[in-house]
């Protein structure tokens, strides 16, 4: 099912993976099988960017595990450091689908591509663990990628006027401290240069925080649990630095709060 992170550094110690039993020391250092892998990645690991002034996703979840055969020992930190949904993983959320009123055959194309994907990527580990190479798997993800990007765009021209400005309004507030790092977003608020320092600063402080949480290991639960007040608190004192006109437009911009009802819930 959508929305659960397995992938957690379950020892603090490295685990060395050569030669011939790299891709199996990589699974096995996860504790995940080709199944579990799958349901990882499908959850969206992602790495927000800007491209072009907008704010954007990126899938960064397998090039995390892919990486992970030559360094191992990084990889559980890399996943949850950046597990927060992009777009598309947020299109299949049921609550979300709900807010937005999709139509039936809106969802019906969306649980088409989640199966799909989830299909092709349970494959690709499915072959790492058979000795396939890690290139001809970042291939095969592409092409997948690819694929879901395609349904996303388009579910997107299927959205009504309304539908389009509500689920921008999610986007956002998923995108947490990073909105705020979008020159589009900064626009339409009107920061001011050192506005915009004291949030990259909080920004800053925020990552460091997550890094010396994650790196004592531990489950998934217990992680999430400890970074969400974290996550929750930053964002209080990046909201702190608006004037009022700010924080009521930044209420606009990203409408009444929306709880993911599957999955750990991290808080922007």
């Amino acid at each position: 099912m959508i929305g659960s992170a397995t992938v957690v550094n379950k020892r603090a110690e490295p685990v060395a993976a050569t030669g011939g039993d790299r891709h199996a020391g990589l699974l096995e250092h996860l504790s995940l099988g080709a199944a579990a892998a799958a349901e990882v990645w499908s959850f969206g690991i992602h790495r927000r960017q800007h491209v072009n002034g907008r704010l954007v996703f990126s899938n960064c979840g397998l090039a995390a595990l892919l990486a992970a055969v030559a360094a191992p020992s990084r990889v559980a930190s890399q996943v949850i450091e950046d597990a927060k949904p992009d777009p598309l993983l947020l299109l299949l959320q049921k609550n979300v689908q709900d807010d937005l009123r999709l139509s039936p055959e809106q969802k019906a194309r969306l649980k088409a591509s989640e199966e799909k994907t989830q299909a092709g990527v349970k494959k690709v580990f499915e072959d790492l663990e058979k000795g396939g190479t890690a290139a001809k798997a970042q291939q095969e993800i592409n092409r997948i990628n690819e694929a879901a990007n395609n349904v996303l765009k388009d579910v997107r021209k299927t959205l009504s006027r309304e539908q389009h400005k509500r689920f921008k309004q999610i986007e956002l507030q998923y995108a947490g401290l990073d909105a705020f790092e979008a020159p589009e977003v900064q626009k339409e608020l009107g920061l001011l240069d050192k506005q915009k320092e004291r949030i990259h600063s909080v920004r800053q402080d925020l990552e460091q925080k997550v890094k010396r949480i994650v790196s004592g290991g531990g489950s998934p639960e217990s992680l999430i649990e400890q970074l969400n007040p974290v996550r929750k608190d930053s964002m209080q004192r990046a909201i702190s630095v608006l004037t009022e006109e700010q924080k009521k437009k930044w209420q606009e911009m990203t409408g009444p709060l929306l709880e993911l009802n599957e999955g750990p819930k991290i808080i922007p």
